[in-house]
């Protein structure tokens, strides 16, 4: 079934008119006239990014302030994606969920090797590989090198002194529910490595599922794959087809199969009695990557309402790019550290000045619930382009909606890395490698994704309540980088860097 999106009154519209619809939704309870600003803003595409870091300043008028910002814009997000016969998304996955159970087979291809050590597998030459034990050395050097939080430090410290039978026991008593779990950034190998049970939902592509499933065999943990009885002959069973044969016919595809994943979820859930974490990893390009977030956001909404807490959390890779509010120490971190650059620094600063490479600022406010001096840092980057900002956003509302009903949730803000889909186009290869240069330090693809698997893990060894849903939600454990810390806009940070980049001719990895 083809995807469409639809204004107020269901007529057939485009992912820009969305965007605007959710964003002044958002702010519409707390600020009416900026509400009505970003419906009648004519070039949406160059300028949403004043919109959306508005918006985020809005989050903080009062305590329930962030709350009613992501329930008007998800009530207007699912408003806005239909199906082709006109329907919901959302009330099509909710029906897939109660419904729908017999349309899937859910098959356990099982290891039986011994669990691989907990590790960070960074590359970076004076640490090497870090083993569970001196995780919380790694995340102190995080954040000391301004890549990430003090949250990140906290967390891994945590897992560090955790015994491993206690992690091992942490794991095999939880199902990972990873949407989009083929991905590059899904640390759905690295769970079933260390000896847990991951289900995925990912499309019919018969080498990814080829690789997935034997990766199971040789581990020690349990996938669960999903296959639509359609794809089998009459009296067939999944569980009898060979790994081949199960490679060939796995799979769903959210933009297709929405009530499908729906249904292989509630059939885990019913079928096993383990906790389930949904972690929430998908992206497509363009205006698709509007669509996969709707998928998702309507197959987790249909978990809450069905699952008690008890029995569920959510995790979600947030991004670094998307603007927030933070306290305003963030100011005075930057304006002390632009101020103590070398004298070789600040020359190659003024010859990069005709880029746009500037001095960090920000638009401080002090309307949040407690009167604390607040900043909106805005790292938005318009290569990523206004649908990605949407997707990303809805996610983060979810998250704040999701811990507001007292559910578990990790929302870790993961670094920028060097996948294969960013590192093929030439210009974000270029930005890359000259932006360690200038303070802003991507990660290899592997350390990235290890370190957010063990984030993830130290939330469900010792699961906390978030307290302040924002910005504790979205700082406490965020890797940003550098882009968050960074001394410089991020506008005429990016340009130069992708000049730098260019003029080096070769990649390279951070200095760090």
């Amino acid at each position: 079934m083809s995807l469409y999106f639809a204004d107020a009154e269901g007529n057939k519209t485009g992912s820009t008119k969305l965007g605007q619809q959710v964003l002044a939704a958002a702010v519409q309870p707390l600020d009416p006239a900026l509400a009505d600003a970003i419906l009648a803003e004519q070039a949406w595409r160059k300028t949403y990014g004043q919109y959306f870091a508005k918006a985020a300043a809005s989050e903080f008028s009062s305590a329930k302030s962030a709350i009613a910002v992501a329930q008007g814009a998800l009530q207007a997000f699912e408003q806005g994606v239909r199906t082709a016969t006109g329907s919901l998304l959302y009330d099509e996955v909710l029906a897939g969920w109660r419904d729908d159970r017999a349309m899937v087979e859910v098959v356990a291809v099982t290891g039986n090797a011994e669990p691989k050590n907990i590790e960070v597998q960074t590359q970076r030459e004076f640490i090497g590989t870090m083993p569970g034990h001196q995780l919380g050395a790694y995340g102190k050097f995080l954040q000391r090198t301004n890549l990430a939080e003090q949250g990140v430090a906290d967390e891994l410290d945590k897992l560090a002194k955790t015994k491993p039978l206690d992690r091992l026991r942490v794991l095999q008593s939880e199902i990972l529910v990873a949407i989009a779990g083929g991905g590059e950034y899904a640390p759905s190998r690295l769970w079933l490595q260390w000896g847990g049970a991951v289900a995925v939902v990912a499309r019919q592509r018969q080498p990814l599922w080829q690789e997935l499933i034997s990766h199971a065999r040789s581990s020690a943990g349990t996938l669960l794959v999903p296959v639509l009885r359609s794809r089998l002959k009459p009296g067939q069973s999944a569980a009898e087809l060979s790994d081949q044969e199960l490679a060939s016919v796995a799979g769903l595809d959210l933009l297709v199969d929405y009530r499908a994943a729906a249904a292989f979820i509630s059939t885990i859930a019913r079928q096993d009695a383990r906790h389930i974490t949904i972690g929430a990893y998908a992206y497509a390009p363009g205006a698709d990557h509007i669509f996969v977030s709707a998928a998702q956001h309507a197959i987790i909404r249909a978990a809450s309402i069905a699952l008690p807490k008890t029995r569920m959390g959510l995790s979600w890779l947030g991004t670094p790019t998307d603007s927030f509010a933070a306290p305003a120490s963030f100011v005075q971190d930057i304006d002390k550290r632009f101020a103590a650059r070398r004298v070789t620094t600040k020359l190659r600063d003024s010859l990069l000045a005709p880029t746009g490479l500037k001095k960090n600022s920000f638009a401080s406010f002090t309307n949040n619930a407690t009167g604390e001096s607040m900043v909106v840092v805005d790292p938005t980057s318009n290569l990523q382009g206004s649908s990605y900002a949407l997707a990303k956003r809805t996610q983060r509302y979810d998250a704040y909606l999701t811990a507001h009903e007292g559910r578990p949730v990790a929302y870790l803000v993961a670094p920028p890395a060097r996948t294969a889909s960013v590192l093929d186009y030439k210009i974000l290869n270029a930005t890359y490698a000259g932006a360690p240069a200038l303070g802003l330090h991507p990660f290899d693809t592997a350390e990235a994704v290890s370190l957010e698997a063990c984030l993830l893990l130290a939330s469900l060894v010792d699961p906390k309540p978030i307290g302040q849903i924002a910005p504790a939600l979205y700082l406490d454990q965020a890797v940003h980088a550098g882009l968050w810390r960074t001394i410089y806009a991020t506008g005429g940070l990016f340009k130069a860097a992708t000049i730098l980049g260019y003029l080096a001719k070769t990649d390279r990895h951070s200095p760090l």
